[in-house]
């Protein structure tokens, strides 16, 4: 009775995954792109219902009939119309960007237009941090369902309307005129427009359903202040969950993706109350230990349901990559050298005049922070400008090199090659993890990164002897010579002279043999197969 007390409890948190999954698999079997911002979306709904009910006193079904019938619709419509229409033809690695674009751009611009009217027309909007239970659609209750299984109104709301969404789902894409149309588009793009149906309104449709199912979600999510309440992050952990459920379903069978979200919620609950040392011994006893491995079970299922179903075996067949991308024409082929130089040296009179002279310390912080996290950025400019990959573990890689040199110093090494190992270091897990793409490709490959990038940040990243607890490590700035960097000015010079040189570097790689051969690969991959064979 207890397992199966624990069992249902998590499979109100997999309604809501399940729900998020759905919305990702209509959307993508109709238009082939992936929806990141389908978190975002949960969101910015989540958000908006609890200001126009309890920050304006509006009634709490006229709130949630304006946000999920009319605004989140809405809202699809225009994302679909200004971006995922014009992105139908684009490479793939287009279409994730467009995503993660998504995913950024719609909570950031839902809490600042929240702001703005706050502040010029004194809208009583509430700040999110002071927000710390969103009243759900029902009144507070419980109810004792059986010995040791108690559920809100909440968590039954969202349950139960959960599966009331995924029968009508099914009974519409089963039995309905438009259903069918969407169906024979996702099926065969070709054969559809062959029969006159109009695959980019069926697309638009699927977009509007999306949106819709996503602001449900986000609704009926909010109610719960731990693992969803109105915090962002929250809600881009939920869609990694509902990713896996997405992949499991193969991105095109709804039931499915429906039944894995419910049971990975399920098995999330029964993985955290089971995995211990009273259940499975001295095994458990660990695993119990090891912060955060328990909870990332479904970024472990993700990454193995990538490995054994997300071959794409037609990445090796003839024709079906040489018709990627052309590449993009340098436009300053007919400047001057002068002319050529004359965007970095306003950039460099930009950030180093002012950072040298009237700007206080706290500017000169951002300064070197940009700089670092360009140099991050860069390295997109190899991965994706010439792999044609997308990879969401970067930030994962530039964490690994800092806690290594954080460890090593602590052993007393000196900071030369204590950075130098961590780079090293993660230039071999950067070869590990490319393992994953000689057996896949495009989004799922994508998938791949971002779940080691989670597993790593959940787990690896948490161990105490690697990222010394809560507390990190402190890496004292060094000191070359004459070379003092626990000078802000000083690094920031060297700073804007590393990105620099490492953007000369990316330009001569990209015309060097080796970048050629990288293009190559992405653009051509069976030719270039069969000329190394």
């Amino acid at each position: 009775m207890q397992f199966f007390s624990i069992a249902i409890s998590g499979a109100v948190s997999g309604a809501i995954y399940a729900l998020l999954a759905i919305g990702l698999v209509l959307s993508h079997s109709t238009s082939r792109i992936f929806n990141f911002g389908h978190a975002a979306t949960a969101f910015a709904s989540a958000y908006l219902y609890h200001q126009l009910h309890v920050a304006l006193g509006w009634n709490k079904w006229l709130a949630l009939a304006f946000v999920v019938v009319v605004l989140a619709p809405l809202l699809g419509w225009v994302w679909d119309r200004l971006v995922f229409t014009r992105l139908t033809n684009a490479e793939e690695s287009t279409k994730i960007v467009a995503g993660v674009g998504v995913l950024i751009v719609v909570p950031a611009f839902t809490l600042l237009l929240c702001s703005v009217l706050r502040g010029l027309f004194d809208i009583p909007f509430q700040d999110v941090a002071e927000v710390y239970q969103v009243p759900g659609v029902l009144p507070a209750k419980q109810h004792v369902l059986t010995e040791g299984l108690v559920l809100s109104n909440d968590q039954l709301a969202a349950l139960v309307a959960s599966i009331l969404l995924f029968v009508a789902m099914w009974a519409f894409l089963r039995f309905t005129t438009l259903g069918l149309h969407m169906r024979t588009a996702v099926d065969s793009p070709v054969l559809a427009r062959l029969r006159g149906i109009n695959t980019g309104r069926v697309s638009t449709l699927s977009w509007v359903i999306s949106f819709f199912l996503a602001a449900v979600a986000g609704v009926f999510a909010a109610p719960f202040p731990g693992p969803f309440g109105l915090v962002n992050d929250n809600y881009t952990l939920a869609l990694f969950v509902a990713t896996t459920a997405a992949v499991v379903a193969g991105l095109r069978n709804i039931p499915l993706a429906f039944l894995a979200g419910l049971l990975i919620g399920a098995v999330r609950n029964v993985v955290v109350a089971y995995v211990n040392g009273d259940y499975l011994g001295d095994f458990g006893a660990w695993a119990a230990k090891v912060y955060g491995l328990t909870a990332s079970v479904p970024y472990a299922v993700l990454f193995i349901a990538l490995i054994l179903l997300g071959h794409d075996r037609k990445r090796r067949k003839a024709g079906t990559t040489a018709t990627a991308a052309k590449p993009t024409p340098d436009y300053r082929d007919d400047l001057g050298p002068f002319k050529k130089a004359l965007p970095w040296i306003i950039k460099a009179a930009v950030v180093l005049v002012p950072g040298m002279t009237f700007a206080n310390g706290i500017w000169r912080q951002l300064f070197i922070y940009g700089f670092a996290l360009g140099v991050i950025l860069l390295s997109f400019t190899i991965v994706t400008g010439l792999g044609g990959m997308v990879s969401l573990a970067q930030g994962a890689f530039a964490t690994a090199s800092g806690l290594t040199v954080g460890l090593l110093l602590s052993h007393g090494w000196n900071y030369l090659p204590a950075a130098v190992v961590g780079v090293l270091v993660v230039a071999v897990l950067g070869a590990l993890t490319s393992l994953p793409a000689l057996r896949l490709s495009g989004l799922n490959l994508t998938f791949a990164t971002l779940a080691l990038a989670l597993l790593a940040t959940n787990v690896l990243f948490k161990m105490e002897w690697l990222s010394n607890g809560t507390s990190g490590w402190s890496i004292p700035r060094p000191k070359f010579g004459p070379l003092d960097l626990g000078s802000d000015r000083v690094l920031l010079v060297v700073g804007f002279l590393m990105v620099l040189v490492l953007a000369w570097l990316t330009h001569n790689l990209t015309n060097s043999a080796a970048g050629r051969a990288m293009i190559a690969v992405r653009t051509a991959e069976p030719m270039i197969a069969v000329r190394t064979a």
